[in-house]
């Protein structure tokens, strides 16, 4: 049985959210659909989400919202990767953890911070930022920044 749901609302990459990280929106869609089902963080048994975008200051991004969230240290949580529909799978291994007895209350979601995605640059890109770090005096300098700005626009 799914006993209720939460999520943040819709926002631009770059916007509003900007400042909050897959784990801090994590964070808020557990407590709110916690509180929404009415059910203690206490009584969870296991925490399963999804997160395509892996954020770089939590290797397992489940367990700090989790944690963050009021979950007990002692609840495992478990954090899954596909690039497409990760909260869904993360909803299909809390119902087969419930199926096989292994959890009563599993809280299960998805987690993004689009703003918050790392971005590879490409090479040539990089091969220009190198250039003006390493260019000496001002003529140099300016002469990188504008090669620099003329292929980046």
């Amino acid at each position: 049985v799914i006993l209720g749901g939460a999520r943040t609302p819709f926002a631009r990459a770059g916007g509003v959210f900007e400042p909050l990280g897959a784990t801090d929106l994590g964070r808020i869609a557990m407590v709110e659909a916690l509180a929404r089902a009415g059910v203690p963080a206490h009584r969870v048994d296991q925490v399963v989400m999804g997160c395509a975008g892996m954020p770089s200051d939590a290797a397992n991004p489940a367990r700090v919202a989790a944690l963050r969230a009021g979950v007990p240290d002692r609840v495992p949580a478990l954090t899954v990767q596909r690039n497409c529909a990760s909260g869904m799978e993360a909803v299909a291994q809390a119902a087969t953890l419930v199926e096989m007895d292994r959890a009563d209350v599993v809280l299960c979601g998805g987690m993004e911070s689009m703003s918050n995605y790392a971005a590879e640059l490409p090479r040539s890109y990089r091969r220009k930022m190198a250039a003006v770090a390493r260019a000496k005096g001002f003529g140099p300098r300016l002469g990188a920044l504008l090669r620099l700005y003329v292929a980046t626009f």
